[in-house]
C-alpha cells in the first residue's frame, strides 16, 4: 500500500469474536514514513468496557525491540489506560513500569504516577492535584539517555542525544 510518502508492506489483519469477546492482530512487515520501521504488530483482546493490547516491533530475529502492554476501559466519558507490569520495552531493554499507574483521558487528561524506569534512567509523569481540577501535568526525567531511547528507531541515524538530568 502506497499513500503519498507512506509505504506498507505485507499488512495482515486477524480478527476472530464470539458473543463475549473480539481477538485481534494486525501486522505489517515494513512501515516506511521517512523512518523505516519493520515487524509491527497490534494485537489484543476487546471484552465488555475494556481492551488489552500490546504493540510490539521486532527485529529481523522476531526480538523484541520495543514492545507497550497496556489495558484500557471506558468509564463514564472517559478513557482509562494502564501499561501493564512488565509491559515496556526499549531498545530491547525491560523496563519497570509502577504498579497503581493509569491515565484518563476525557474533559481533561490526568496522570497517576506513571514512572518509568531502568537502571539509574526513569521518566515520571503526574498530575500533582485532584482529578477533575484541571491539574497540569508534571514531566521528570532523571539520567534519561536520549540516544539510548531513540536508537531502535533506525540503527544508522542518531534522532536525539545527551542526558536529561534532574
Amino acid at each position: 500500500i502506497k499513500y503519498s510518502n507512506i509505504t506498507i508492506d505485507s499488512l495482515k489483519v486477524k480478527v476472530n469474536s464470539d458473543p463475549s469477546k473480539l481477538d485481534y492482530n494486525v501486522s505489517l512487515e515494513k512501515l516506511n514514513a521517512g523512518l523505516l520501521i519493520k515487524n509491527i504488530a497490534l494485537g489484543g483482546r476487546v471484552q465488555h468496557d475494556s481492551i488489552n493490547t500490546v504493540l510490539s516491533i521486532k527485529d529481523d530475529s522476531n526480538k523484541n525491540i520495543f514492545m507497550l502492554a497496556a489495558g484500557l476501559r471506558s468509564h463514564k466519558n472517559e478513557i482509562e489506560t494502564h501499561i501493564k507490569q512488565n509491559g515496556l520495552i526499549v531498545s530491547y531493554k525491560p523496563w519497570q513500569v509502577s504498579m497503581d499507574n493509569f491515565i484518563k483521558a476525557g474533559k481533561e487528561i490526568y496522570v497517576h504516577d506513571l514512572t518509568m524506569s531502568h537502571d539509574k534512567s526513569s521518566i515520571t509523569i503526574n498530575s500533582p492535584q485532584a482529578e477533575n481540577t484541571g491539574s497540569p501535568l508534571t514531566v521528570d526525567f532523571k539520567n534519561f539517555d536520549l540516544a539510548e531511547a531513540t536508537r531502535w528507531l533506525q540503527k544508522d541515524t542518531l534522532y536525539a542525544g545527551g542526558t536529561l538530568k534532574r
